[in-house]
């Protein structure tokens, strides 16, 4: 079973107006057809009504996500704009989960992020009222941690449930853990706070400029001072290889140091060594059972890499890497921090992200 993401977007005013105003971003997503699928879609909801796809106004990207979670339950089917009829009026629930038989188990009542008043909760209630669903989920957001579930205990009765007694009252087996994909753009690495901080380094540790020497310096002696015991040891890092020490004086509790490739037009291996810095680090991650972790934008300074391209590689190899450590078993991040230096960078990966079947938000704030 695939593992759910949720995205987390940090971004100013300013980059927002700024992506919206994009010919090439607004041509992708604001067209009449579906860019998933070809098919056309609402443009009320910005969502398309044949693959679900969420575009980035209005409710959509609350209702993509409801559907992307409402899919991951075996043996139940979905229903788009389920009519009720209350009294003498029709009205329509913006989704509904079926089971096996046909039969209705639980509707949901979608606003957009940061919908803020009880005349939401109050319409959901008067769907249960109306309707055979027991259960009912309320979604202003994207976070499941944050929806509302009601159980319909009797009419005009009603009680607050969690997201696991949802789940095991309607008869589906626990859900994957979900793993929370970030960026975060022109932010401070140093200052996050994660388990392990990704730093992009050379095969010698040598501290040069910029970020790398950053990370050192806001990490203090001790990083350095294992940075080189692990040179002594092992001899110069290999590119694509990461290694990991203590995070010194940093909030994080460690660093973990990977050697991005030097661009050179892409046929000298950039592609793979790329690929194996996000894997290897992400490797490190679990199997020091580390909840969190923060990416810079690998070799993307003074290597050279192309934006567009250094984005089709982490985010493709950090969806690839969950999905699969998933499958097997394994104790994922519940928390994947992007941190992008400037506003191309930023773009690469919404777009990226987007290809994935992962949507933004034109909010300030998905959580």
């Amino acid at each position: 079973m695939r593992p759910r993401f949720l995205l987390d977007e940090t971004r100013s005013e300013r980059i927002r107006e700024h992506i919206m105003d994009n010919e090439a971003f607004d041509n992708r997503y604001s067209t009449a057809n579906c860019p998933e699928c070809g098919q056309q879609r609402s443009s009320e909801y910005d969502l398309c009504v044949t693959c679900h796809y969420a575009g980035l106004q209005h409710e959509g990207i609350v209702v993509g996500t409801v559907l992307r979670y409402f899919k991951e339950f075996e043996g139940f089917s979905i229903e788009r704009e389920y009519k009720i009829q209350i009294g003498t009026s029709p009205c329509r629930a913006d989704v509904a989960l079926c089971d096996s038989e046909g039969e209705l188990a639980a509707i949901a009542e979608c606003k957009k992020i940061g919908y803020v008043g009880e005349s939401g909760i109050t319409q959901l209630k008067d769907y249960l009222r109306h309707s055979s669903a027991q259960f009912g989920l309320f979604a202003a957001d994207t976070d499941p941690s944050k929806w509302i579930f009601l159980r319909n205990l009797q009419e005009n009765t009603f009680n607050q449930i969690d997201r696991s007694e949802f789940e095991a009252e309607i008869g589906v087996a626990p859900l994957p853990q979900l793993t929370k994909i970030s960026l975060i753009l022109q932010g401070d690495i140093t200052q996050a706070n994660v388990d392990a901080i990704v730093n992009s380094t050379n095969p010698r540790f040598t501290v040069f400029s910029g970020l790398d020497a950053e990370i050192f310096r806001a990490g203090g002696d001790v990083v350095t001072e294992e940075c080189q015991r692990i040179l002594t040891q092992q001899g110069p890092l290999p590119r694509g290889h990461a290694v990991i020490t203590t995070g010194g004086n940093l909030r994080a509790q460690h660093v973990i140091h990977t050697v991005g490739p030097e661009w050179q037009g892409g046929n000298a291996n950039e592609p793979e060594q790329l690929a194996n810095c996000y894997k290897n680090s992400l490797q490190l991650a679990m199997k020091n059972e580390m909840q969190s972790i923060a990416f810079s934008a690998i070799s993307t300074g003074y290597y050279g890499y192309p934006h567009n391209a250094a984005a089709s590689v982490a985010v493709t190899n950090t969806v690839d890497f969950i999905e699969q450590a998933t499958r097997h078993g394994g104790a994922v991040p519940s928390l994947i921090q992007f941190f992008l230096p400037n506003e191309k960078s930023y773009i690469c990966y919404v777009e990226q992200l987007s290809q994935h079947g992962l949507n933004l938000s034109s909010d300030p704030l998905i959580r």
